[in-house]
């Protein structure tokens, strides 16, 4: 491991403890986010169906969570060690390990967010070509995501194993690309193909969503029929997290380059370091959105932490240790209290998809067409509602 970069001096890291700790406190968060919520939503996807849209996008969704998870581990959770240790503190193994995984996992999460925006555009635009994309397609396409998201660390091998450091700016170790290859042409390509091109991407994408929303929105309005505001902001808010966590940290990497500070100051320092910990936030928004968004993703959550709650009231009844025909009489009533709590949700998804005319749950998947049908279905309702009463008031 090199440790003659000026970055690996004590003097770049956080002097003042109370501001080291507080960023500390800002990645435990992050990690328990993350670690929490991401499991949920695997578990909610795998085993218990709680997203109610198209299962492309669900295996996108799956991916994604998978890849917040392998950045909690590789860039989280050493960072939260570093700043609490004020160095260091895992060996120069994992040293390695974190430098070349960081790049992979940066560039794939990019990706595969770039990839779930333009496929809800795709869905949105053509709903009848989309109707024969697969679960396996869904996977092919985020399996060739990861695949060249290798080809950063097989770089790093290949120019050279052993630029890697820590880097006190951002306590983590760093593959540093001191390497003249690296600064007149790998930079630059790598940069464009894994940097610029997703965001462009991702902005690009949301943009065209968002304009076809509005214009059935307008549709909607003038046919008297709604649009479920949740699904809409699902799109912008999965954008919006994923820029002011990202675009900040691109555009200063493509800057840093013209830019010459000696001693390193303001810039190349402190807009570093927050930078570069802006990341977090794209880790750690995925579940938050979704909860927010996403109703049937949503009740899964609720009922899970109802049925946590019951558990934690019986337990403290000291109920726990009664046993009927060798059963367990907490873990019974919890499990039926679950399947209830989880029933009634369900059924309140269901009923509240009848009341707005079976319009999917997750809006960046309407067309102007199924607008349309959902009006026209409010419409029918409203008129025999009125002939209903009509004819009771003929009969009275």
């Amino acid at each position: 491991m090199n440790t003659s970069s000026n970055y690996s001096d004590i003097k770049f890291g956080i002097q003042n403890n109370a501001v080291r700790y507080s960023w500390a406190f800002y990645f435990l968060l992050g990690i328990l986010s993350s670690l929490i919520g991401d499991t949920l939503i695997l578990l909610a996807s795998l085993r218990e169906d709680a997203f109610k849209i198209k299962k492309f996008l669900v295996v996108i969704i799956q991916h994604i969570a998978i890849s917040d998870l392998a950045n909690t581990l590789t860039f989280l959770l050493p960072t939260e060690i570093s700043l609490l240790a004020n160095s260091w503190a895992l060996g120069a193994t994992l040293c390695y390990i974190r430098a070349y995984t960081s790049y992979m996992m940066y560039l794939a999460g990019m990706s595969l967010i770039a990839v779930l925006t333009t496929s809800k555009f795709l869905i949105l635009k053509y709903p009848l070509r989309a109707v024969s994309w697969s679960d396996l397609r869904a996977h092919q396409v985020c399996s060739l995501v990861w695949v060249s998201s290798l080809i950063m660390p097989i770089l790093f091998f290949a120019v050279d194993k052993d630029d890697v450091h820590f880097d006190y700016r951002v306590y983590n170790c760093q593959y540093k690309l001191s390497s003249d290859v690296w600064k007149k042409a790998l930079i630059p390509i790598t940069g464009f193909v894994y940097g610029i091109v997703p965001n462009i991407v991702v902005v690009t994408t949301t943009i065209l969503t968002l304009k076809y929303l509005a214009d059935a929105m307008k549709f909607a309005r003038r046919v008297h029929g709604s649009v479920p505001w949740q699904g809409v902001v699902t799109v912008p808010l999965t954008s919006l997290a994923y820029c002011v966590s990202t675009l900040p940290y691109v555009v200063h990497r493509i800057a840093s380059r013209y830019i010459n500070e000696d001693p390193p100051g303001l810039f190349h320092l402190q807009f570093y370091r927050i930078f570069n910990f802006l990341l977090m936030i794209n880790v750690a928004a995925n579940f938050y959105i979704y909860a927010l968004t996403i109703r049937s993703f949503r009740s899964f959550i609720h009922c899970k932490v109802l049925s946590m709650v019951r558990f934690i009231r019986l337990a403290g009844r000291n109920e726990a240790s009664v046993e009927v025909d060798g059963e367990n009489v907490p873990d019974k009533i919890m499990s039926g209290s679950e399947d209830t709590t989880c029933r009634h949700s369900r059924e309140a998804d269901d009923s509240q998809g009848e009341v707005t005319g079976a319009v999917t749950l997750d809006s960046s998947l309407l067309t102007s067409k199924d607008i349309l049908s959902a009006a026209t279905l409010d419409e029918e309702r409203h008129a025999a509602s009125k002939n209903n009463s009509r004819m009771s008031e003929s009969l009275v």
